[in-house]
């Protein structure tokens, strides 16, 4: 499907309403229905891109910057002041900014736009913006219902038939998934369950539906889902389901959801489907015991050895994990795969069912709608563990509570970084693989205003040019062989009393 770049989130004003989804990254509240979008919006209309206007030559996969502005013709009018085969100018978006972002392989795809009127500069952000194209030109907003024309079913459903179904209700929605680029769902059934009343209806081949003239009122949807597959809870918080985003937020059943219909309005309810798979298991220790935050790939047997990209999952208190959402076929699973060594991995990688060769790692078969479970990894062999504890102070010796201590080995092809926080008293506890040598320190982070009548404190950050600032303690060199239970690091500045917020 056209259009699914993402850089870098943004929350974005209420302006983007009518906008795109294709951009390298905005972080957008719902998404409009067609009939908000429709109203929102100064033109509509679809379109095929036929040119675009080249700064210079991609650099890389997602490079955005070597388009100046693209070319469209219009094809169809369904709102505002332009014809069929007018030329509209569209600027390049930046990424950030939320605004559709084109690419030279896109000539020839067709569009449908929910549009402003064009502007001279950015229409957000024009004077923070000074490389902005200095002339009238249409700017497609990065949130909202403008895509590719071929997967906007829904909009074009609505749209082409506008004298006859405007000022009614309407309940729609789309079946899709981010894990394949064919249509899901067709053919499935919706319950809607109201009050006094159950109406049906049922997707078409492309996963759409339809249902104009429910009663205004609260319902529940009761959705045929497609065999393998999972509601993504994600995406269903941010399709327009008539509730407020708290009301939206859980599944009765996992098939079962809120609606609102409201009286001359639209509800919509896409579903955004996952694989419905699982791998579960175990991870122990030699002697069997149970290991805690030990993270699990899931690897398709299809990779080389030493690609060990998939989905993931940590085990718990319990040494428990589970690894969810693959696409069904034949998988290893891989115990650090990195092969670093931690406090809570203290071996090289291992492979399911607890070998450290790549061929020798067992497969297991992931089917759609069942889950592989019992499947439990005993870690050979792991290094030893060396102690090291100690306490943060302030330099009047008042602990420094609830901060991190960080540990940065010497060598770090071997070895990874470890983190821990200081308690109640600022005491705290590292335990590293035997041989892991480096340094030791703590951190602080603070900023003016945060503590009452802290001059040395507040001096030491204004020295720094900056209002905030995170400061260290001294280092202390660990030779990763030697227990140490007295180290004691220090802030060159004394405790504060908080400030009153």
């Amino acid at each position: 499907m056209t259009g699914k770049r993402l850089i870098v989130s943004l929350v974005l004003l209420s302006a983007i309403l009518v906008a795109s989804s294709r951009v390298l990254a905005c972080s957008c509240g719902p998404k409009p229905t067609v009939l908000e979008s429709f109203e929102g919006s100064n033109i509509v209309v679809t379109t095929h891109l036929v040119s675009v206007d080249k700064i210079g030559e991609k650099q890389r996969e997602y490079d955005i910057h070597y388009i100046r502005s693209v070319t469209m013709v219009v094809d169809k009018v369904y709102k505002g002041n332009v014809k069929p085969g007018q030329v509209l100018k569209f600027a390049q978006g930046g990424g950030a900014d939320c605004i559709w972002t084109f690419d030279e392989d896109d000539v020839g795809d067709e569009f449908l736009f929910y549009l402003g009127q064009p502007t001279v500069g950015h229409p957000y952000f024009r004077e923070q913006d000074p490389d902005t194209p200095q002339e009238s030109m249409y700017y497609a907003g990065g949130c909202g219902r403008s895509r590719g024309l071929k997967g906007a079913w829904d909009d074009v459903a609505y749209l082409n038939n506008l004298k006859k179904v405007q000022g009614r209700t309407r309940l729609s929605g789309q079946y899709g998934s981010w894990d394949t680029d064919k249509p899901i769902g067709a053919g499935l059934r919706l319950k809607i369950i109201g009050k006094n009343k159950t109406y049906e209806t049922k997707t078409d081949k492309n996963g759409f539906f339809e249902i104009y003239d429910l009663p205004p009122g609260d319902y529940t949807v009761v959705a045929q889902l497609p065999f393998g597959w999972k509601i993504n809870q994600y995406m269903l918080d941010r399709t327009s389901t008539g509730f407020d985003e708290y009301m939206r937020t859980a599944l009765k059943e996992k098939n079962q959801i809120p609606i609102r219909i409201t009286e001359k309005r639209h509800t919509a309810l896409d579903l955004l489907f996952d694989n419905d798979t699982a791998i579960k298991g175990k991870v122990i220790s030699p002697t069997g015991r149970p290991m805690e935050g030990v993270c699990i790939m899931a690897v398709s047997s299809e990779l080389k050895e030493g690609d060990y990209r998939g989905q993931s999952g940590c085990t718990d208190e319990k040494g428990e994990f589970s690894v969810e959402e693959m696409a069904p076929g034949n998988f290893i699973l891989v115990a650090n795969d990195d092969g670093k060594m931690s406090n809570k991995t203290p071996f090289g990688t291992v492979f399911y069912p607890g070998v450290t060769a790549y061929k020798e790692a067992g497969v297991i078969l992931v089917q759609a709608g069942k889950y592989a479970e019992g499947i439990d990894i005993q870690i050979p062999q792991m290094a030893e563990l060396i102690e090291i504890r100690g306490e943060f102070l302030f330099s009047d010796g008042n602990p420094v509570t609830g901060e991190w201590i960080k540990f940065l080995p010497a060598d770090e092809e071997h070895f990874d970084s470890v983190n821990v926080k200081t308690d109640e008293t600022g005491r705290f506890s590292i335990k590293l693989p035997k041989g892991d040598a480096g340094k030791l320190a703590g951190e602080f982070y603070t900023y003016i205003g945060k503590f009452e009548k802290c001059p040395r404190m507040e001096s030491l950050i204004k020295e720094t040019g900056s209002t905030s600032h995170t400061f260290l303690s001294e280092t202390i060199e660990f030779d990763g062989s030697t227990p140490n239970e007295a180290i004691e690091l220090t802030l060159p500045f004394p405790s504060c009393k908080k400030a009153k917020e």
